[in-house]
């Protein structure tokens, strides 16, 4: 996952610079439908496919994660073609044959991607999962950036479709790789169906509680542009989509390293043997991290259109607010392992849910009361901080931590943000 991403942030800037904003706008409201049918398709049997001890019960997973993800991508086509023939939602794309046709495809390969991404995690073939995300990131960038340079100064917004479509095909095929050989492969259908019942059944706990916090946080990260979309212009939009993108990087980058590693530990060690390693993690963040933050925060317009181009360069004050939720969710967001360990996924829920509703409704009130995309931003930037934090407050509490050492922790950060601040722009400005 971390080769993936690093291609498609270091790929950005020339993207940025090929594409306008406003190529943007439509790409994103695609991507946020994509990204949303392909977290909820499988109804989170996936993940039930890897904890699954019996072979046969796995498989009959599989086929129930494929036929919901089938299932679902073909009521959204059925929808989405509905809209398309009664133009009763009047966006181009779905207006568009042709695009949304792409669309489909798009929609349809990421549906099923998870069941077979569930079947890799369970075989133990890692490789193929790296190979799938690299494959997705690469293709996408390289028919996007030619798209681009083919159309010279009238960079359409299709590229960026077709690109995206296209590399989520070539990663659905590195999936299917894995089943060329006899034993790797689940039973097939007509073997499993008389288990898929069962095995429904007995796992119904993904779709009790894995779904709905899925659900909400695509909540979270996608409604905002359909929000925002619906309130602003398309050039803002683009702006908005690009500047929630990138201040997701370190979430992101922190979520793949940190998560996976503090998962095994919790499990094998418990948690009590965690509290230092914890406060260190912290610490490392935030003396990393913080300087960063506050030299962006400090020349936001300038550092990103020297980054992503000069027509980009509105997008600083978009994304300045939205820097604060991001780094202090890029050092909580691999935290709910811990509330998985404690057996409280509950807490993971309220929260996710908690912090998806009041983010979104303190950007769509902003927007409605007509006080512009900026201020909207600052709203949904404040809310999203202070849910952060007090998730981050509830992992020590539950956990037995030391709470005054997160307050110095916190001290520190904002300590070190403010000497940073102040000397940048005395310094630069």
């Amino acid at each position: 996952m971390l080769g993936s991403q690093m291609i498609s942030l270091l790929s950005l800037p020339f993207l940025t610079r090929l594409f306008e904003p406003v190529a943007y706008a439509q790409w994103a409201v695609v991507q946020a439908i994509v990204l949303f049918i392909g977290a909820v398709a499988s109804l989170r049997y996936d993940l039930a496919i890897v904890v699954e001890r019996d072979d046969a019960m796995a498989s009959a997973l599989f086929w129930l994660a494929t036929l919901s993800g089938s299932s679902i991508a073909l009521v959204t086509a059925t929808v989405l073609i509905g809209f398309n023939v009664t133009e009763i939602f009047s966006q181009d794309w779905i207006a568009d044959g042709q695009t949304l046709l792409i669309a489909l495809s798009w929609i349809l390969a990421a549906a099923i991607s998870p069941a077979l991404m569930g079947w890799c995690l369970r075989t133990g073939r890692f490789a193929v999962i790296s190979a799938t995300q690299i494959s997705i990131a690469a293709t996408t960038l390289v028919i996007q950036a030619a798209g681009g340079l083919w159309s010279a100064d009238s960079a359409s917004w299709k590229w960026l479709l077709v690109g995206s479509t296209i590399g989520q095909v070539a990663g659905l095929a590195v999936l299917s790789a894995q089943f060329i050989g006899r034993d790797n492969r689940p039973e097939a259908l007509a073997s499993a169906r008389r288990n898929i019942v069962g095995a429904g059944r007995h796992h119904f706990k993904f779709v009790k509680y894995s779904l709905p916090f899925t659900i909400f946080g695509a909540m979270r990260d996608r409604l905002p542009l359909f929000v925002v979309g619906a309130w602003t212009s398309s050039r803002d939009l683009g702006l908005y989509s690009q500047a929630w993108r990138l201040s997701s990087v370190p979430a992101g980058l922190t979520g793949a390293v940190i998560r996976p590693v503090l998962f095994h530990t919790s499990a094998a060690e418990g948690l009590a043997s965690l509290e230092t390693a914890l406060n260190r993690i912290l610490l490392l963040l935030i003396v990393t991290g913080v300087p960063l933050l506050a030299i962006v925060m400090g020349f936001p317009s300038e550092i990103l259109g020297w980054l992503l181009g000069d027509r980009w360069s509105e997008i600083g004050p978009i994304i300045a607010p939205l820097l604060v939720p991001a780094f202090v969710f890029s050092i909580s967001n691999w935290m709910d392992r811990l509330l998985d360990s404690t057996g409280r996924q509950d807490l993971n829920l309220i929260t996710e849910i908690i912090s998806g509703v009041t983010s979104v409704g303190a950007l769509l009130a902003t927007l409605a009361l007509g006080l512009g995309l900026h201020t909207a931003v600052a709203a949904q930037s404040a809310v999203l901080t202070l849910n952060y934090l007090a998730f981050i407050y509830l992992v020590y509490s539950v956990a037995g931590y030391r709470r005054a050492t997160l307050g110095l922790l916190l001290l520190s950060a904002i300590t070190l943000f403010g000497i940073t601040f102040f000397a940048a722009r005395k310094i630069f400005g």
